[in-house]
């Protein structure tokens, strides 16, 4: 948990023990090993193809990486 921000930046307010419950399934999906390389690649191109398999996290987690990086 230390490595994760303790404040919701969104609401000013304590992330809850439900966020990190989520925050370590997160982690164990597939495109989470390549989240960082994805926030390089749109913060460096305007056109970023995404291709991963079923059940990778494409759909779940790449809305938020980019939110995270401040896009959204």
């Amino acid at each position: 948990r230390d490595s994760a921000p303790h404040v919701n930046p969104y609401t000013g307010r304590p992330y809850s023990t439900r966020y990190y419950d989520i925050l370590e399934k997160r982690k164990g999906l597939p495109v989470w090993q390549a989240k960082g390389e994805f926030v390089r690649m749109i913060n460096n191109h305007q056109t970023t193809i995404l291709v991963g398999e079923t059940g990778s996290g494409k759909t779940t987690q790449i809305a938020q990486f980019i939110a995270e990086a401040g896009y959204a």
